[in-house]
């Protein structure tokens, strides 16, 4: 009889570890959709703010009125690409 106990606790500790384990790459899958989505915002954003600019400011920056609109029609998940 105690043999089966002790068994069963060794199977709960095991239990408890393995869902930990399981939040934490819960957790982490989580957090990186966060990033993703955090990042895709941004790029978006700074997109928007760039189509924003007038002529002036984008010669300023070394940016054409093409560069911009080039730019701007990219979708969000790809990375801004103003050097190409």
């Amino acid at each position: 009889m105690a043999y089966f106990a002790l068994k069963a606790s060794e199977t709960k500790v095991f239990e408890s570890d393995r869902s930990s384990e399981d939040r934490l790459g819960s957790l982490m899958f989580i957090r990186s959709i966060l990033s993703w989505s955090r990042r895709w915002r941004q790029r978006a954003q700074d997109r928007r703010y760039l189509s924003e600019l007038d002529d002036h400011v984008l010669s300023d920056i070394g940016l054409t009125r093409w560069d911009v609109t080039r730019e701007t029609a990219r979708p969000f998940w790809q990375p801004l690409n103003l050097r190409s």
